[in-house]
């Protein structure tokens, strides 16, 4: 009952030429999917090799804003330091005299030994 015109029914037994060609195909395919597999590593390769060249950029740009700003910061410290710096007076003896007398005028208050 088979004949080779019945060649699309389900009792159809497959020659060497199909298993072949099926095998081919899979080949084919399996060979297009590790060219695509090899594709994405390589892609991936090259972007992961990209994010290491940003990281280190932006690493070496903070490190150097960092010493900038801690820089700036120590001007400005020395800055204001030297703004709120008082000049050094050296109190020659009347100086020393007048101080002096002004302790002991407000020790005298104190004690109320001023009163009298």
């Amino acid at each position: 009952m088979s004949d080779k015109s019945d060649s699309g029914s389900l009792g159809h037994r497959p020659t060497a030429d199909d298993v072949r060609s099926v095998l081919d195909a899979e080949t084919a395919i399996k060979r297009k999917v590790d060219g695509f597999r090899a594709d994405l590593a390589e892609s991936v390769a090259e972007e992961q090799a990209r994010a290491h060249r940003i990281e280190h950029r932006t690493s070496d740009r903070l490190s150097r804003l960092h010493a900038r700003c801690d820089q700036s910061m120590e001007e400005q410290i020395a800055r204001m330091q030297a703004s709120a710096e008082l000049p050094q007076i050296q109190p020659d003896e009347s100086d020393r005299k007048s101080l002096r007398d002004a302790v002991a005028e407000l020790a005298a208050r104190l004690t109320g030994a001023a009163d009298g």
